[in-house]
């Protein structure tokens, strides 16, 4: 069985070569979503997309906006489209990676898997929230980075509602959402210099359950 599995998700990180493209870069400025902007700008971009893209995100109370908001610019904000399965993300680079002595390091991750309540929905914004799964968690290692106490990638994906509920489940491994992070974890390998030896799983309440599932 740990074969097969194994075989499998050699199989999905090969295809995923034909998705990727590099999208990231750390100066990328934060695009705020707008329900009036033509779809496929800049602020309400397409999701019919394969593959990557860059993203947008809603000021989000306890992020940007509200009690414990914080700057959470750092945070990039990144979205892929793999065989149907769609997921908004964030990211936040190691602080070193610009650094000219650093051209050639690569970098550890950390996946950060939010609980039911951080998913994008309808009232928030749906798939263009992209903020949201930072209220937990985001501002702590975000300072971990930034104080160099951690020298890694993080990244926050988000889960959508399909219902009228603002809640969801990633569900156990392997499935969909974990296929499309593995393979979005493969276009880093190829293009910003992770290290696919150093990958660190975290989460909370169902995001705590999938990644025992996932082990």
């Amino acid at each position: 069985m740990k074969r097969i599995l194994v075989l499998a998700i050699i199989s999905l990180a090969c295809i995923g070569r034909t998705f990727s493209q590099n999208v990231f870069n750390p100066s990328d400025p934060i695009v705020r979503y707008s329900s009036t902007a033509a779809y496929g700008s800049a602020q309400k971009p397409d999701s019919n997309i394969v593959g990557l893209q860059k993203w947008v995100s809603n000021p989000t109370n306890g992020v940007s906006s509200g009690t414990g908001s914080f700057d959470a610019s750092s945070f990039k904000a990144y979205f892929i489209n793999f065989f149907n399965t769609r997921l908004a993300f964030r990211l936040k680079f190691p602080r070193s990676y610009s650094n000219p002595d650093s051209a050639n390091k690569k970098y550890p991750i950390m996946i950060f898997m939010h609980g039911a309540g951080e998913v994008g929905c309808a009232s928030n914004g749906g798939i263009y929230n992209n903020e949201k799964q930072l209220v937990l968690g985001g501002k702590l290692f975000m300072d971990r980075v930034n104080a160099n106490q951690f020298d890694g990638f993080l990244f926050y994906p988000q889960l959508r509602s399909k219902d009228a509920g603002c809640w969801g489940e990633w569900g156990g491994a392997p499935n969909a959402n974990f296929n499309t992070i593995i393979t979005l974890l493969d276009s880093m390998v190829k293009y910003v210099r992770m290290d696919n030896d150093r990958v660190f799983v975290d989460g909370l309440s169902v995001g705590a359950v999938s990644f025992k599932r996932l082990t």
